[in-house]
């Protein structure tokens, strides 16, 4: 076996360890992300069932509410102009023509 061989090998090796590991630590961020999201989430829906019982909402009240809130959490939500800042970065001439495009199909129907 050649001493080209053996660097290849360890090279290889070294290689596979930096990907398996970057990888792996890429997912747990991603679940840590996830589970951060889901206690947020409980917490909220603790703290709301907590109020409805405190004030005495009658069980079908509580449930409407309940079910309202999860769907409206769950709702991707829609950005705004003001939730991306780098739109100031636009020319006039792009920044009229991505309105023009965003809001003249609802003025047309």
């Amino acid at each position: 076996r050649s001493s080209a061989e053996a660097a290849f090998s360890l090279a290889f090796v070294i290689f596979g360890m930096l990907f398996g590991s970057t990888l792996i630590s890429a997912v747990a961020a991603m679940l840590v992300d996830f589970q951060m999201v889901q206690r947020d989430q409980n917490d909220k829906m603790r703290t709301l069932r907590k109020f409805l019982r405190q004030h005495h909402v009658q069980p079908m009240l509580s449930i409407s509410i309940q079910n309202q809130v999860v769907d409206r959490m769950v709702a991707e939500k829609r950005l705004s102009s003001h939730d991306v800042p780098v739109l100031a970065l636009l020319s006039a001439h792009l920044r009229s023509a991505l309105w023009h495009a965003i809001y003249s199909p609802g003025l047309i129907s």
